[in-house]
């Protein structure tokens, strides 16, 4: 029978140094990440998915107050008597109705004692909207006036201008050129239309421009 001497230890120690400490090490690690690491990693997930809950809440809230804004916008529209609806078209037509545009004019005109010399409309467009696209978006659009009357007197261009501001077609007046000693002045101002649905290219009858004079 082998008998171990004190002598033996040390090199008992020197030989299984390297295991013991690696065994020390794995059992410090273990203990760090089931008292220390493990709580805090939970903690962070907890953190990340409360986060994220209350994320989607406020997302979900916000749609359902947006599909609430439309019922109710939706049934005040169904409210809306067809009597109503068509006195809207009329201030603000479905489309350009340029035919009952130069007719109402040329009443507002007569009116006021004046003759239409020259009447130009064109279709305003927006500046980032690409030149070879052609169909126009949908939504409100602008037409640009510019008329000519010839006649004269004070009185009679303020019953003009009056007769702009009072049409039930919109009219936003941009310039006016007027001089007590002509016989004609110059104004400018914008009309407007609303399109429910983009047209393709084509598929009005009315042309994006006139021009219409002696």
């Amino acid at each position: 029978m082998a008998i171990t001497s004190d002598k033996d230890k040390p090199n008992f120690l020197n030989q299984h140094l390297k295991s013991i400490i690696f065994l020390l090490g794995v059992l410090i690690f273990a203990a760090s990440y089931f008292l220390l690491w493990q709580p805090a990693w939970r903690k962070i997930k907890t953190d990340y998915s409360l986060s994220v809950i209350k994320e989607r809440e406020t997302v979900l809230a916000t749609k359902k107050k947006l599909w609430q804004s439309l019922k109710d916008t939706e049934e005040i529209y169904l409210s809306i008597s067809s009597e109503a609806k068509a006195r809207v078209l009329e201030f603000l037509p479905r489309d350009q109705e340029l035919p009952n545009l130069y007719y109402n004019l040329d009443q507002l005109a007569k009116a006021a004692g004046y003759k239409i010399v020259t009447l130009v409309v064109n279709q305003e467009t927006d500046e980032e909207t690409n030149e070879k696209d052609s169909a126009p978006k949908k939504g409100l659009q602008t037409l640009k006036v510019n008329l000519n009357l010839e006649g004269s007197g004070y009185q009679n261009l303020k019953n003009f201008l009056s007769g702009l501001e009072n049409n039930l077609r919109i009219f936003d007046l941009e310039s006016l050129n007027w001089d007590p000693s002509d016989t004609s002045f110059e104004v400018s101002f914008k009309t407007y239309y609303y399109l429910p649905t983009a047209e393709s290219p084509g598929s009005s009858n009315l042309p994006g421009n006139a021009n219409i004079g002696p």
